[in-house]
Order: structure tokens, then sequence, then C-alpha cells
């Protein structure tokens, strides 16, 4: 008894445990007009350095839904197809069902959505995924990517957490997964014959099994071939739906450049006009700064000519009333001194004649000694180009 008491114990603590993980897995679930709108995290399948494949479940009217995200990888199209493939080597391929998103940044990021429905959702909760293939409708390529351990448990955990969570009744059952279908199996084309009968009746017999055998083989021939002609067809259809939504992209996109650029040119405009508007304002401010300050300067230097003007001619009425000698003899030295200073300025305009006629005499020379080296330099490239010419020639 006290074991089973500790069974059922440790089945609640894993049961409690799991309920805890499931409410950190599922982000919506509420109820809509009778539909459950149910919504798990978007975990990461597939991580690399350059690209990353993610999936999210859901649960909207048209039915349960994976939405894959392809963030640097492949472009994902309306019938394109992802393989899962789990540990036991069961497979199965579901296309997608919308014409996809797309939104730009500094990695492209590519969306799609799978249609699925419960009895895929049960298969995940059961099993664990080893790898996924995507592969592309149009040019038949397919991409592999293996999982590890960890997104192996994320995506059976998530699947678990959904189908707990997921009120059976609330599935639409008219929508199943758009799972894409096996390869058609092409029957050998050659006929065998009947063996032979000694009795003569049983040969129309044999002749119908044949008849109908090839009448058969011919209906099976016939519907592989109308599936590749459509297959073919919705190929085409949808290459010049990627071309033309390729061609739309790069249109929008160049757009946006120009219209980029045009802000660009306005704003680096307004930045010119307002930087020059603040070069103005500073010279202005520093002009009329300029002007204040000789202003001032101006009435001190009036001010300092009368001051002088008054004390000298103060000085001059004492130095008269002083003595008629002493300004007799100050004259008498001012004299002298005018001429020693006009015999000194003699000198100094002779000595500045000189410096004048050398430098004019230096600069002829080093005019010659230019002239000439051009005279040379030209006649020795006139030599060259001569030289270079009769070598061509």
């Amino acid at each position: 008894m006290g074991r089973l008491g500790l069974l059922v114990f440790l089945l609640l603590s894993f049961a409690r445990s799991i309920g805890q993980n499931c409410d950190a897995i599922i982000v919506e679930d509420r109820m809509v007009q009778n539909t459950q709108y149910l919504r798990s995290e978007n975990i990461p399948l597939v991580i690399r350095s350059n690209f990353t494949y993610s999936l999210e479940l859901v649960n909207r009217e048209k039915g349960i839904m994976a939405k894959v995200s392809s963030k640097g990888g492949e472009i994902l199209n309306k019938d394109d197809e992802v393989i899962f493939w789990d540990l036991n080597q069961v497979r199965h391929a579901f296309r997608f069902v919308e014409m996809g998103q797309r939104s730009t940044g500094q990695m492209n990021t590519y969306e799609n959505v799978l249609l699925l429905d419960l009895e895929a959702i049960q298969w995940l909760a059961s099993t664990y995924i080893d790898k996924i293939y995507i592969k592309k409708f149009v040019s038949h390529k397919i991409y592999r990517y293996l999982l590890n351990e960890n997104r192996r448990e994320e995506l059976r955990q998530m699947a678990t957490c959904f189908l707990q969570r997921l009120d059976k009744s609330k599935v639409n059952q008219d929508m199943v997964a758009s799972k894409a279908p096996d390869p058609v199996k092409k029957e050998d084309g050659g006929t065998t014959e009947a063996p032979a009968s000694s009795k003569p009746k049983s040969a129309p017999a044999s002749e119908d099994a044949e008849v109908k055998a090839l009448t058969n083989e011919l209906q099976s021939v016939r519907a592989g071939l109308k599936t590749e002609i459509e297959d073919e067809r919705k190929r085409a259809d949808q290459a010049k739906y990627q071309i033309q939504d390729d061609v739309r992209r790069s249109r929008e996109l160049a757009e946006a450049k120009k219209a980029e650029i045009a802000q660009e040119v306005l704003t680096a405009r307004k930045n010119a006009d307002a930087e020059i508007a603040n070069i103005q304002a500073e010279l202005a401010a520093q002009v009329k700064a300029a002007r204040e300050k000789a202003g001032e300067q101006l009435q001190l230097i009036q001010f300092n000519v009368e001051d002088s003007r008054t004390q000298a001619a103060k000085e001059v009425q004492e130095s008269r009333l002083a003595a008629a000698r002493e300004v007799a003899a100050a004259r008498k030295e001012a004299a002298a001194r005018v001429e020693e200073i006009e015999k000194s300025l003699e000198l100094t305009r002779l000595e500045y004649a000189d410096e004048i006629a050398s430098a004019r005499e230096s600069s002829v020379a080093e005019l010659d000694l230019i002239r000439a080296e051009t005279a040379a330099a030209i006649k020795l490239a006139e030599g060259n180009g001569q030289h270079t010419a009769e070598s061509v020639g």
C-alpha cells in the first residue's frame, strides 16, 4: 500500500511539473465564438550561424496550423513542403497553404503556414523528430537539417502541451492536413503472356485479362501524366508569381531607397541651412561686439588725447615760465639731435637701397636659372617623346 501511494505521488508530481511547463509553452488559450484560440510559443528547430528556422502551433477557425519562420534561410512559398522525419524512420510531409509573408530587416524573415490536423499533432507528441527537410516546389531542391537532442525534446514537449490544452470538440474536423502526396508508382511496362492451354475455350479469357491489364496500366499512366502535368503547371504559375513578386519587391525597395535618399538630401539641406544661419549669427555677433569694443577704445583714446594735450600745454607753459635759457639750450640740443637723426636716416636709406638692389640681382639670377632648367627639361621631354614615337613607329 505504501509503494502504491508513493507511485501515485510521483505520478501527480510529474503531471504537475508538466502542467507548469505547459503554462510557459502555451501563450494563448481563449474561446472566440465557439472556437478555441490556442497558440504555443515560437521555438527554434534549426539554429545555425547565419540562419534560423522556428515553429509554433496554432488552432483557429481554419483548423490546426504550424506557423514556420525562416530567418535568413530559404523563402517559404506556397506548395513548398516540410518533411518531418522521426527516430523510427517514419516521415510525414506537409505543404505550405499560403503565399507567405516577408519582413525585411538586418536579416530577411519569411513566414508561412502548414495545415495540420489532430492526427499530426498526436504523432508529433508521441515521437522525437530527428531531422526536417524543406523541399522547394518549383526547383525540386531539398535541404536537410538535423535537430539536436534539445530541439527534439522541445518540439515534443510543445506538441504534448498543445495536445493537452486542445479541446478536441472545438477543432475544425473538416480541415485535414495538407499532406504532400506519395510519388506515383509506375508499373512495369512489359506484358506477361498467359501460359498456353490445350483447351481452345481458355484463350479468350486470357486475352480479356491481358487487355484489362493493359487498360488499367494505360489509365494509371494517364493519371500519372495528368498529375505531373498539373504539378508542372503549378510550378510554372508559382515561378511566374515568384518572378512578379520579386520584381514588385525590387521596385518597392528601389522606391523606398529613393525616398530614403531624398529624405537624406532634404535633411542635409536643412542641416546646411541651419549651420549657415548659425555661422551668420555668430559673425554678426562678433562684428557687433568688435564695433562696440572699437567705440569704447576710440572714446578712451580721445580722452587720453585731451588729457595729454592739457598736460602738454601745462608743461609747455611751465617750461616757458621756467627759463628762456633752458628753452634755448633745449632747442639747440634738439637741433643737434635732429641733425644726427637725419644723418642716420640717410644712412638707413642707402643701406635699404643696397639691399633692394641685391635682392633684385638675386631674383634675376634665380629667374634665369629656373628658365634655363625649364628649357632643359622641355628639351629633354621633347627628345624622349620623339624617341618614343620612333619606337612605336
